[in-house]
């Protein structure tokens, strides 16, 4: 009910107003980069985790692996912030919090695609 609401708004805002409406198309647009970056490094680990269960991943490997699941744990936790109400301002909040603690909440993907 709340998520039929909130996507009601933004497709509202969406046909009103023209700099929302590129501002959304760029944010979707960046979103899908990042997913596809993630999907296709979620592969990668798991083929180096099959390796490893084989004994043939390097130490190296292992260790990027270990990260990439770390990331996917990150973005897990992104997502389910996300189905919250008010996620359009308690994320950027907990974000900003998050790195004045000098605790990094966001996966290496995001990250790289602001560079």
């Amino acid at each position: 009910m709340l998520i039929n609401l909130f996507a009601k708004i933004i497709l509202f805002l969406a046909t009103r107003s023209r700099l929302f409406r590129k501002d959304l198309i760029k944010t979707l647009r960046r979103l899908k980069i990042v997913l596809k970056v993630e999907t296709e490094d979620s592969k990668k680990m798991l083929h180096i985790y099959r390796k490893y269960l084989n004994s043939n991943a390097s130490h190296d490997e292992m260790t990027w692996a270990n990260n990439q699941f770390r990331d996917l744990f990150k973005t897990l936790g992104i997502g389910a912030i996300l189905l919250l109400p008010f996620a359009p301002i308690t994320l950027p909040l907990i974000v900003i919090v998050s790195k004045k603690l000098g605790i990094d909440i966001l996966p290496e993907s995001f990250s790289r695609d602001s560079e």
